[in-house]
Parts: C-alpha cells; sequence; structure tokens
C-alpha cells in the first residue's frame, strides 16, 4: 500500500502504516514472564472495518493461532477481530502489543473479538513464549505445501478493495472451476466468512485441509449464487510428449523458472516503500529470454504472490515457484511504484534465459560509490568518481541520492539496478540532497568507456570489446573468513553479511559451464531451517540472492558472474542465526 499525499495528517498516516508493525508482534520479541497470547494478527485499514461493520476501526485480525497457546485453547480462530483485552480496547495510538504489555504470563484477562458479525468475549489465561525456532510447525495450520488444498482462482485485474467481495480469475481443473465460477465472478464469503481483499482469500483458504467442503457465494451480472464441493490440491499439468521432450534434460529442467535477480527487503524498507508484506522480491535485475521478460517485469517491482499463493514468514517466493512446472501457465501479482498489477505469465527453461552482458563502451555508468557517513536525509549517501556521469552532472562527495529517475534509493543496493536498467545514452535525472537542500541533476548516462577513468577500483573488473571471454579462461580461489574480518568487509562496503559461521555445509564448490557461460554454485546442507544464499561484488553490491525458505539437502544452481568480471566476490550461506561466508577471488588465465 502506497500512502497518498494527500493523506496529509500525521494521524492518518500512522494509522495506515501501523499494520506494518504489528504483524506477529503478539510473540516477537517478548519475553518469558510477559503475557504471550499467541495469534499473529494483522491491523485492517478502517474502509474494511467500516465494510465490516466494525464499530472500532483499531482493531486486529488474526491470520494464524500458535499451537498450544493460549489463543488456541480459548477457541480463537482467523478472521477474529480482537478489539479490547480487559478494560482497555485498541485506538489508534495503542496496538495488540501494547495491551498484552499490561500482563504477565499466569495472568487471567477477558479477550473481546467480533466473529463474523456477533461481538463475543472469552476468559483465558495468558502462557509463555516458547523458546524455541519458529517454523511453519509452530502455527495450527501451516503455510501451503504442494498437498495443500487449492480452490484455484486468483485475483482479476479489476478488482477494488473499496467494495465487498473479490474478483476472480479461474484456473482451468481446479475446485473452483469445477464448481462453475468463472473469470471475474465476485466471490462474496468462503464458509461464511466474508471476503474484502486477497488476504481475505488466503485465511479462509489456509483454514481447511484437503478434502474439506468448501462453500462460495458469489456474484455474477448481478445474480448472487451458492456452490460448494470438496477441496482438491492443485491439478498436475498433464505434459504431451514434445513439450516433455522440449524441457532439457538436466535435474532441474522440469522447475519452473521465472527469470529474475531480487534484493533484501527489510522490514524498514518495506516500510519506507508501503509495503504491507514485506516478505515479497524486489527485482534487482531481469534475465533475457525468461517469463519475466516476457511479462514485461522489470528492477524496482515487488513481486508478492503467483496465482493464489502469497509470500509470507515461511513462504518465500522460491517456494512458491516450486509448486509449477516448465510450460505452466500462472499470474503473477506485484506492485509496482504503487500500484498492484497482476501478469499472465508461462514459465520457461533457466537453460534458454540470459543475463545481460555489455561491453566497457555498452554498460551506463554513473560513476558513484557508497560513502560510509550517516545521513539523516531519505537515500544514500555516495562518493563521485571523476570524469563519471555523477561528476558531469555537478554531483559532489557526500551527495545523498534520493531518487533516480523517479525510482526511490532507499539503501545502496537500489543504484545498481536503477542503472542497469538504462542504456548508454539515455535520459538520466537524479534528485539528491546537499547540505540538506533537496536539489536535481539532469543530463544523459554516458557508459565507462566514455568515463576515461583509469581509477583501481573501477579498473580491477575486465572488459574486452575485441573477443570474448570464455567462462573456461576463468580461475578462482576459496577463502575462508573469519569474524573479524567478516566485521572489516562489513564496514568497508556497507553490508551486513553475517559474523556467526558455525553452519555446517557439504561438498561446497563452484564451477564454470561452459555451455551456458555461467558458474555452477553446488552444496548440501545437512540441517533443516530457513536459508538464504547472497553474493555481494567488492563494492558492496549484491548481485545474487536466492531464498530457499524452508530447506535441507542438495543444493545447486548457476550463478552469472561473467557480466561483473573479475574480482573480489563474497558469498553467504545463511540458515537460520548461523552461515558461513566465502571470499571468491576470480580472474583470468
Amino acid at each position: 500500500m502506497i500512502i497518498s499525499k494527500k493523506l496529509a495528517p500525521i494521524f492518518i498516516l500512522l494509522i495506515m502504516v501501523l499494520p506494518l508493525s504489528t504483524q506477529a508482534q503478539s510473540w516477537w520479541g517478548s519475553s518469558d514472564d510477559k503475557a504471550f497470547l499467541g495469534v499473529e494478527s494483522d491491523r485492517i485499514s478502517k474502509n474494511k472495518a467500516e465494510l465490516l461493520g466494525y464499530d472500532n476501526p483499531y482493531g486486529v485480525q488474526i491470520k494464524r493461532i500458535v499451537k498450544n497457546s493460549a489463543a488456541e485453547e480459548a477457541g480463537l480462530l482467523p478472521f477474529d477481530y480482537i478489539t479490547a483485552i480487559g478494560e482497555e480496547s485498541m485506538d489508534w495510538t495503542t496496538d495488540l502489543t501494547d495491551l498484552l504489555n499490561n500482563y504477565e504470563s499466569g495472568d487471567e484477562a477477558t479477550v473481546y473479538y467480533i466473529r463474523q458479525g456477533q461481538k463475543r468475549k472469552v476468559d483465558l489465561t495468558f502462557g509463555k513464549k516458547r523458546n524455541e525456532v519458529f517454523g511453519s510447525s509452530f502455527f495450527t495450520k501451516s503455510v501451503f505445501g504442494d498437498d495443500d488444498p487449492f480452490l484455484g482462482i486468483s485475483e482479476h485485474r479489476g478488482h477494488d478493495n473499496q467494495t465487498l467481495g473479490v474478483k476472480v480469475n479461474v484456473v482451468d481443473g481446479s475446485t473452483a472451476d469445477d464448481m462453475g465460477l468463472k473469470d471475474g465472478d465476485v466471490v462474496m464469503k468462503i464458509n461464511g466468512y466474508t471476503m474484502v481483499d486477497w488476504s481475505d482469500i488466503s485465511r479462509a483458504i489456509n483454514m481447511m485441509n484437503v478434502g474439506d467442503k468448501v462453500a462460495i457465494d458469489f456474484e455474477r451480472e448481478g445474480q448472487t449464487y451458492k456452490e460448494s464441493s470438496e477441496i482438491r490440491t492443485k491439478p498436475k499439468k498433464d505434459y504431451s510428449f514434445n513439450s516433455f521432450f522440449n524441457s532439457n534434460s538436466n535435474s532441474n529442467s522440469s522447475r519452473a523458472f521465472l527469470g529474475i535477480y531480487s534484493g533484501d527487503m527489510s522490514k524498514e524498507k518495506a516500510k519506507k516503500l508501503g509495503f504491507e508484506n514485506r516478505y515479497g522480491s524486489y527485482v534487482t535485475s531481469v534475465f533475457d529470454n525468461s517469463a519475466a521478460q516476457e511479462a514485461g517485469l522489470q528492477p524496482f517491482d515487488y513481486i508478492y504472490g503467483i496465482d493464489e499463493y502469497r509470500v509470507g514468514e515461511n513462504q518465500s517466493l522460491t517456494s512458491i515457484l516450486r509448486k509449477f512446472d516448465v510450460g505452466e501457465e500462472a499470474t503473477i501479482h506485484f506492485t509496482r511504484q504503487g500500484k498492484d498489477y497482476q501478469k499472465q505469465i508461462t514459465f520457461g527453461k533457466r537453460s534458454i534465459a540470459s543475463s545481460r552482458n555489455r561491453s566497457r563502451c555498452e554498460d551506463p555508468f554513473l560513476g558513484v560509490q557508497p560513502s560510509h557517513r550517516s545521513t539523516s536525509e531519505k537515500g544514500t549517501r555516495v562518493s563521485v568518481v571523476d570524469r563519471s556521469t555523477a561528476s558531469t552532472l555537478g554531483m559532489r562527495d557526500g551527495d545523498v541520492i534520493n531518487t533516480i529517475n523517479g525510482f526511490p534509493i532507499i539503501d545502496w543496493s537500489d543504484v545498481g539496478p536503477a542503472i542497469d536498467m538504462m542504456e548508454v545514452g539515455d535520459p538520466i535525472s537524479i534528485v539528491y540532497y546537499r547540505a540538506g537542500q533537496k536539489k536535481t541533476a539532469e543530463g544523459k548516462i554516458a557508459s565507462r568507456c566514455d568515463s576515461n577513468n583509469d581509477d583501481s577500483s573501477w579498473s580491477s573488473k575486465f572488459y574486452n570489446d575485441d573477443e570474448d571471454v570464455d567462462v573456461e579462461d576463468m580461475v578462482f580461489d576459496f577463502d575462508d573468513l573469519g569474524s573479524e574480518e567478516i566485521e572489516d568487509i562489513n564496514d568497508d562496503l556497507d553490508v551486513n553479511l553475517t559474523t556467526n559461521i558455525g553452519l555446517s555445509v557439504n561438498n561446497l564448490s563452484f564451477s564454470p559451464n561452459r555451455d551456458l557461460q555461467v558458474f555452477n554454485l553446488q552444496f548440501e546442507l545437512p540441517q533443516n531451517g530457513k536459508t538464504q544464499i547472497k553474493i555481494y561484488n567488492d563494492n558492496g553490491r549484491q548481485i545474487y540472492n536466492y531464498d530457499l525458505g524452508y530447506f535441507s539437502g542438495e543444493f545447486s544452481d548457476e550463478v552469472d558472474l561473467m557480466k561483473e568480471g573479475e574480482g573480489e566476490y563474497f558469498l553467504e550461506i545463511k540458515q537460520g542465526d548461523q552461515g558461513i561466508v566465502k571470499k571468491v577471488t576470480i580472474s583470468e588465465k
């Protein structure tokens, strides 16, 4: 959700951003002696509260219930709308966490809530937070898996959240299709729960198990219908011989490939960008000849779902993609510059996709480096390379870049994608701050050739305009890094590599793949946990990010470093609160 500039009063601004801070706060950060209710919840918009007839628009709606918690024992359920505990109600300055802070574990209290329009209350005794790693089994119902219920609907382009009901598209061969739903139908209720937005759809489906009865009230051309059936799993695609033959013979050939690189999305960054769901993928680059390119995805798009699946704490975009195969069609949901979009895509093969590989004279070059001085302005502080585009535009060391061509620059990782999506000679407009004053620089972006810059920090990258460099002509070394060395790298490059380096990783290798002109990264993790892989270049720019969700076993993927060239790279494999960091040095034979 992007906050409109028209909503100037600060109290309205606070109301709209509070959902970002209240989600899951009923346990995260609480100490053992604090009251533990055991719910994951969201504040809802004032408009949604009015549509549902809630007198108090500042309550929270339950998303999920923690197993063996006070909430489960009291019979609370998803969709219940909590408004008060004891004598204190929630308001625009007081959320659920504030109310819980008044109690300790073992205390008794009355919780007031609304269920399907009826006001209710329940007496309960608060428990303690369990000191364990929170996984999908922590909740009474886990996130979607391959064998979980699949209704078979996705959000219709014409849907808005200002009225009751959710306009949908229908997946062929799904439960919804068999029930007679069609594209453009408006789902009003699922199993008696009123639908206003997509979070309601996901919540209703997540409450069910395969084989459960699902009843849907929906509207079509002004007429109301109601159908029921047993909900099934996602239908498997029946491939023809030709589509199977064309799918490639390697072990990953049938895996759906979207074709994006994505960057970090911290809670703070999501809040600055107005994203309600901070677990999505923020696109940093798009592969050529990929489903993402064909769908028109671009850097700074924020992907938060595919079909009816949505990213979340325990379900990454990667885990959602595992539910699809090469050749399968789907609807991808993303946000671009404050507006939500849906695009139809057909998943392709990794083997035919490629990253852009531009020569020195084809590569747009702004000519800024990260500065480690702190800033109070919105953006990232930079130092300027002599005789570069930035220098020509009049920028100086210490300027704080706020936007590039209208795209928000929240941190250093946003600068690279903003430049990479341009071509040499394209117009560039930079909004930046200098000594607290807002300035604008406009011109055309030059190439590295045009800069005629011999600074060693840039010349370490190889560029050869006359002949191609083969991946097999490159050599590389792995070096282990200790905690102190990692801390120095974090300070120098303004990155956040883990210093807790106790993770056990087996059979780690990094080998050239001449056919694809990439490097194969392989390893095995014997334990299970939330896993993420990142690679940074020697300027601190994140060039690879693979979120595996909860993972154990063998991993293999192709990493394209040919466009980056010679130099030092830093590989981080992190699982839970432990990880390893390796320095990878690549040079030409």
